[in-house]
């Protein structure tokens, strides 16, 4: 009996020290399958980087291909609607002295006021936000109403709150 008891106990030991194995190779198998999902975020984020690094590449061939300007807008556009889906883009040429902006380009929707050859003021406009924080801008179209300045991307249909906050 002393020696079944025994047995037992060694078997329990065995058992014991096999269940712990198991689950510490569960643990190791959990790690790789996390180890390797990371990797394939990490590689699937470096390739969409490269994509965009080439468009990027392909705007700057496309922008300094000719001294004209008004030639390389519509490639401009296409080749950043790659990066940027978009309902429009906008292209102004800004006159601070002047307090004036005017759409030398523009793609996609067409509100007043803010079609080519359009004239704008500056004032409390996306434009004058532009300028200021050295920064593009990406206009939501649920953010609309809330922007607080006017806009030429989305013209009219953005409210003049009188000003904005930094």
């Amino acid at each position: 009996m002393a020696e079944e008891s025994k047995a037992k106990e060694e078997f329990d030991l065995e058992f014991a020290a096999l269940r712990q194995r198991v689950a510490e190779l569960e643990r190791m198998e959990a790690d790789r399958k996390r180890t390797r999902e990371a990797l394939q975020r990490s590689e699937k984020e470096a390739t969409r980087l490269a994509q965009e690094n080439a468009v990027m590449a392909e705007i700057g061939r496309i922008i300094s291909s000719t001294m004209n300007i008004e030639e390389v807008y519509e490639r401009f556009a296409a080749e950043a609607h790659k990066l940027i889906p978009f309902d429009r883009i906008v292209v102004a040429l800004n006159n601070p002295g002047e307090g004036i902006g005017a759409v030398t380009y523009a793609l996609g929707l067409e509100p007043e006021g803010r079609r080519v050859g359009d004239v704008f003021p500056l004032a409390h406009s996306s434009n004058e936000q532009i300028m200021r924080t050295r920064a593009s801008l990406l206009i939501q179209p649920e953010a609309v109403g809330n922007l607080g300045f006017t806009s030429a991307a989305v013209g009219d249909a953005v409210p003049d709150k009188g000003g904005y906050e930094p």
